[in-house]
C-alpha cells in the first residue's frame, strides 16, 4: 500500500497528489470491508456446517425413503462425523442382510436422490437410472415414480428400462431403441 502511495507523488500539484492518495485509501478501505464481510460469512457458514454437516442430506434421505416406502422404512442417519446409516421397520433395526432386494433398491434410490439434492440444492443436477425399480413391489414402484416426476422438475432425469410399464407412470420424453 505504501508503494502505491509513494509512486503517486506529484511534486507539481500537492492538492491533486493528496486527492489521488485519498481516493486510493478509500478504495483500499472499501476492499478491506468487502474481505471482512466475506470472512464473517465464511466463519458463520463454517459454524453451521460443523454443527451438523450432513443435516440437509439426512433430511432429504429420510423424506425420500419415507415417501417411497409409504412410511414403512425409516432411517436414523444423523451423525456429526460420518454418514452412519441405520434402517428401521417400525422400532426394529434392520441389517443389510435382512433387507429384501426391493428395500435395498428403495434405500439406494432415496440416498441417490438425497445426494443429488445435497450437491445441487438449486437444481440442475443429472440423475441416470437403469431399471432402479426392478425388485420393488407395485406400491413402491408407484411412489418412486411419483417422487421421480417431482424430482425431474429440479434435475434432469434419464431413466433407462426395458419395461413399458413406466411410460404411463413417469411420462416425459421417450426414446425407443
Amino acid at each position: 500500500m505504501e508503494e502505491r502511495l509513494d509512486n503517486l507523488t506529484d511534486e507539481t500539484d500537492p492538492v491533486r497528489d493528496c486527492e489521488e492518495k485519498n481516493r486510493i485509501f478509500e478504495n483500499l478501505k472499501a476492499e478491506l470491508a468487502h474481505w471482512k464481510h466475506i470472512q464473517t460469512v465464511f466463519f458463520d457458514l463454517k459454524e453451521t456446517l460443523l454443527a451438523n454437516p450432513a443435516g440437509d442430506l439426512a433430511d432429504h434421505f429420510e423424506r425420500y425413503l419415507s415417501c417411497i416406502s409409504s412410511g414403512k422404512v425409516s432411517t436414523n442417519m444423523l451423525s456429526n462425523d460420518s454418514l452412519n446409516l441405520a434402517v428401521y421397520s417400525g422400532e426394529h433395526r434392520l441389517t443389510m442382510g435382512t433387507l429384501s432386494e426391493g428395500t435395498k433398491d428403495t434405500v439406494a434410490l432415496a440416498f441417490r436422490l438425497a445426494v443429488l439434492d445435497y450437491l445441487y440444492p438449486d437444481g440442475g443436477g443429472l440423475a441416470v437410472f437403469d431399471d432402479p425399480f426392478t425388485d420393488m413391489d407395485a406400491a413402491r414402484k408407484r411412489e418412486a415414480c411419483i417422487l421421480l416426476k417431482e424430482f425431474a422438475q429440479r434435475h434432469q432425469v434419464i431413466f433407462l428400462t426395458c419395461s413399458e410399464e413406466y411410460s404411463a407412470l413417469l411420462g416425459g420424453k421417450q426414446f425407443i431403441v
